[in-house]
């Protein structure tokens, strides 16, 4: 699946998303709000989707311990 650079994915499309696409998109968006936190801006919305990513890699995780 190929992954677009604008991060707006649903979670049931995160769900979708192979191990390494989902890594891409968890560093991407990390380094976002990493810049606006640098740069002293908004980064909430940024941060509400990060939890999103966070809750699909620890599904992921748990699922295959």
């Amino acid at each position: 699946m190929e992954v677009k650079h604008n991060f707006k994915y649903h979670d049931y499309q995160l769900q979708k998303l192979s191990d390494a696409d989902l890594k891409h998109i968890f560093i991407g968006v990390r380094g976002k709000i990493n810049t606006r936190k640098r740069l002293r801006q908004d980064s909430k919305e940024l941060e509400i989707y990060y939890c999103y990513i966070i809750r699909e890699i620890e599904k992921r995780i748990l699922f295959f311990m």
